[in-house]
């Protein structure tokens, strides 16, 4: 924390006579949060705005709009005032304390919630904005999130507030757009440039009830180092949204109109939106049907994705991502401005490099990225004794492929399914599945598949299959770099018990040349130690735990495969 972040008042501390300071609960460059008690041992939040600016101005602003509140689904208003901090003044504003935790919270700690539990979440949210947007001049919030939702379970029943009202301003009027940018995720289009409204708010409703349901949000968002810096969010975001709503395994009839009630929400016009919240609230109930969005291309859920998918699954790697997204995602996504340039769009790639140093893995947070349905096919898949089988099922999987276009094909071993004919090894039928392969890949981006093939042994590889308009890139996997194993360390042991004495940059350091899997093998067998002793993860714990197991590839084994393949 920077030394203007500093806590500008100390536990014990006396504001305007009443409320005593407990502790901070969290600090930004314009504002301070704190937990403070009055007289009687009652709960407050305290909001000490510091900016020298317009913290006053904005305070003051907040804590008239929440006088106008008819209920508590917005912060309640307790007190406001005037508070010195070595003679310099800051406006204070004091609020209810709700007892409880974040929406995200309670998502991040249970494995899903119900339908029942999704629809009840924003019936009340619903519910709220209604009798926000019920005044003479509506209340508009801008910053609903599950990030921004406290439950609050001291009721009997528990109930559903907002814990943060910043953003929030009089219809017409224009507000600050700047906030994270997993919250962001949760802002309409048209609010990104601080022009909200009761249709944005209405929005972000679908956006909080579609994570509910299904588990993630309803665009591929990519908000990696590189990508921020060459897009910035907000174009991110924009491009995310017009590509489509992922549509999620829907197995009947109620699930597909629960869908559209959700994807409603979810239009990128506001006007085609739901106008109220009584209006929304009428189509979650059932009581009227939805308006469907005109519908672009849906993209297809995987049944077990997570909301940490695509690239932001990958530790590091930035340098191999970039090349991916410029060279294969963005031509996928944006052919008319590639074939402008003259470029076509890529045909497939090869994956190569040692086991264990993440291809399978990398291909499939690739096709997330992306958007595109995934397909893949290990030998066992395809192979068959009986003659002509095997042509047949690798005919049926280039069919259902371009059925279900765009999509990807991913084939584990590569080299095990198009082995060069000229081994004396390779059978007949093996020779005539190679054969079926090339006819299938011809060309086949044309018909939006995209093949990804992985290999340990690209020199076995038919050298028809690597030829252009075949397989048109060839990218080595390497070993995890020094930034990559910390990265990986960190996701490995974040969710163990871990000592505070733990350095990720020595571990990083010592397992120079170590696969992604070699990384893990290190952190299971410290974490059995420590809990055999009921002990944190400790440093020796993992120091010893390298020393005992070297790496699974030799470093004469490494320069083999990052020589170049043609």
């Amino acid at each position: 924390m920077s030394s203007d972040l500093l806590p500008l008042l100390s536990r014990g501390q006396r504001v305007g006579d009443t409320y005593q300071v407990g502790f901070l609960l969290n600090a930004s460059s314009w504002k301070q949060t704190y937990r403070v008690t009055d007289s009687s041992d009652g709960c407050f939040v305290l909001q000490l705005f510091i900016s020298k600016e317009n913290g006053t101005e904005a305070g003051q602003k907040q804590a008239a709009l929440l006088q106008c509140c008819k209920d508590d689904f917005a912060p309640v208003f307790i007190a406001d005032g005037i508070h010195k901090v070595n003679g310099q003044p800051f406006y204070y504003l004091v609020q209810k304390h709700i007892s409880g935790e974040l929406l995200s919270e309670r998502l991040s700690r249970l494995n899903g919630i119900s339908t029942v539990t999704a629809k009840h979440i924003a019936l009340a949210l619903l519910h709220g904005l209604n009798s926000l947007h019920s005044g003479e001049k509506p209340i508009i919030c801008n910053h609903l999130s599950c990030q921004t939702i406290m439950i609050n379970m001291a009721a009997l029943d528990e109930t559903y507030h907002l814990s943060n009202f910043d953003k929030a301003h009089l219809e017409g009027e224009e507000f600050d757009p700047d906030m994270d940018h997993s919250e962001l995720a949760y802002v309409a289009t048209e609010a990104l440039d601080g022009k909200g409204s009761v249709q944005s708010d209405l929005f972000s409703v679908g956006v909080i009830l579609y994570r509910l349901l299904y588990g993630s949000l309803p665009w591929r968002l990519n908000f990696s180092e590189f990508k921020l810096k060459s897009e910035g969010i907000q174009q991110i975001i924009t491009k995310a949204r017009n590509v489509g709503v992922i549509c999620p395994t829907l197995s009947d009839q109620s699930d597909k109109d629960l869908f559209d009630v959700v994807q409603s929400a979810l239009i990128e016009d506001p006007t085609q939106r739901y106008q109220t919240a009584k209006e929304f609230i009428n189509a979650l109930e059932g009581k009227t049907k939805p308006k469907v969005a005109p519908r672009k291309k849906q993209i297809t859920k995987a049944a077990d994705e997570s909301p940490n998918v695509g690239f932001a699954a990958i530790a590091g790697m930035d340098s191999l991502k970039e090349t991916i997204q410029t060279d294969v995602i963005d031509a996928l996504n944006e052919r008319e401005k590639y074939q402008h340039y003259g470029l076509d769009i890529p045909n497939g790639m090869l994956l190569y490099g040692p086991p264990g140093c993440g291809k399978t893995f990398f291909a499939e947070r690739m096709a997330e990225e992306i958007g595109f349905s995934l397909f893949h096919l290990k030998p066992s898949d395809i192979q068959s004794k009986w003659v002509n089988a095997t042509q047949e099922n690798i005919k049926q999987l280039f069919d259902k492929a371009r059925a279900n276009a765009p999509s990807i094909v991913f084939i584990d071993e590569l080299d095990a399914i198009v082995p060069k004919r000229d081994n004396d090894s390779v059978s007949h039928m093996n020779t005539s599945a190679v054969n079926e392969f090339l006819a299938q890949m011809n060309n086949c981006g044309a018909d939006g598949v995209f093949i990804v093939g992985a290999t340990n042994k690209p020199e076995s590889i038919d050298p028809a299959v690597m030829r252009t308009g075949r397989i048109d890139k060839k990218i080595y996997i390497p070993p995890p770099d020094h930034e990559s194993r910390m990265m990986l360390f960190e996701k490995l042991l974040s969710s163990r018990p871990m000592g505070k004495d733990v350095d990720l940059h020595i571990l990083a350091a010592q397992t120079e040349d170590y696969m992604s899997s070699d990384i893990k093998f290190i952190c299971d067998e410290a974490a059995r130690a420590a809990l055999k002793k009921s002990q944190d993860i400790s440093q020796n714990d993992l120091m010893t735990s390298i020393a005992k197991n070297p790496p699974s590839i030799s470093p004469s084994e490494l320069a083999g495969y990052s020589a170049e393949i043609r």
